[in-house]
């Protein structure tokens, strides 16, 4: 079965996000397109690798930790994100994604 269902993930280095993604690299339906970050102080970091990040992921996920990119994750088709950030950092980001087509799972 191929892996059709594209999803995004903000905030992938923290324990609910790491939690995420194991769980979405298992879901048999499911394309993990993109990981992304609303820190800023990541932001102004280089670019790292989720498996750099979490040692865990290596040989599992090597996608990059973008920084956050509203009109990316709609030029990706993806069709859902999930957020695992801060309740006030999702808060401001939820109306900005639903904005955009997207849907929305906050973990917050």
């Amino acid at each position: 079965m191929s892996k059709a269902f594209k999803v995004g993930l903000i905030g992938a280095t923290g324990y609910s996000g790491a939690e995420i993604v194991r769980l979405l690299l298992r879901h048999v339906a499911v394309d993990l397109a993109v990981l992304m970050t609303a820190n800023l102080e990541r932001k102004a970091t280089q670019s790292q690798k989720l498996s750099e990040v979490l040692p865990q992921f290596l040989g599992l996920c090597d996608l990059p930790i973008e920084p956050l990119d509203f009109d990316r994750l709609v030029q990706l088709g993806v069709a859902s994100v999930f957020l695992a950030t801060p309740n006030e950092t999702s808060h401001g980001l939820v109306p900005l994604l639903l904005e955009r087509g997207l849907r929305v799972i906050d973990l917050s």
